[in-house]
């Protein structure tokens, strides 16, 4: 039985809500990307998959921090919206349409069992909740202010939702804390 089928076998009896089952379906989607050869081509769900099964992602963060910074100075230049602007960093969007990509068989699926997008990824962020995305070298930028200092970023829980917060030791000096909402700008609604 190829991990396809596995897949396929697990979705029909699924409980998004249920976090061993979305745990265990990220796993099996993880060994998808790799046999598959996929990692490159499908880059924000090979984030979440490794991000679930550790307790912290550093080997992979230097180019998601990179664009989290670029954002800090887009936004301080054009004053967008910096929510959007961080759940776009964290491919909030494009996580759907990537799974749709390495999983095609769920459009036949999903008219037999629909995919509870929303119940799936809020799982999944609640999963992720202080663990966090950061430089394996943060210890360097400790002589920097905010905003040049951001070293990672983690999802927490804030006023009854999955927020993101930046990661600053200048802010954790001051006891400040720089937190959004994780959103969804697009049609998708997941």
């Amino acid at each position: 039985m190829t991990t396809s089928d596995k897949i396929n076998l697990f979705i029909e009896k699924i409980d998004f809500s249920y976090p061993p089952d979305v745990v265990y379906l990220f796993i099996k989607i993880r060994s998808l990307l790799e046999e598959k050869n996929s990692k490159g081509e499908l880059p924000t769900l090979n984030l979440y998959c490794n991000w679930l099964v550790h307790r912290e992602l550093d080997r992979s963060s230097r180019h998601l921090i990179d664009r989290l910074n670029n954002k800090i100075i887009e936004h301080m230049d054009t004053e967008r919206n910096f929510n959007s602007m961080v759940s776009e960093v964290l491919g909030v969007d494009r996580l759907r349409e990537e799974v749709e990509k390495i999983l095609p068989f769920l459009q036949d699926l999903s008219k037999s069992k629909p995919i509870d997008w929303i119940k799936l990824f809020s799982t999944l962020f609640v999963e992720l909740i202080d663990k966090p995305i950061k430089l394996k070298e943060y210890n360097s930028v400790k002589q920097l202010n905010y905003p040049n200092d951001i070293y990672g970023i983690k999802l927490v829980e804030h006023d009854g939702c999955i927020c993101w917060e930046l990661l600053s030791p200048s802010l954790e000096n001051k006891n400040s804390r720089i937190i959004g909402p994780l959103i969804s700008t697009s049609t998708l609604h997941i």
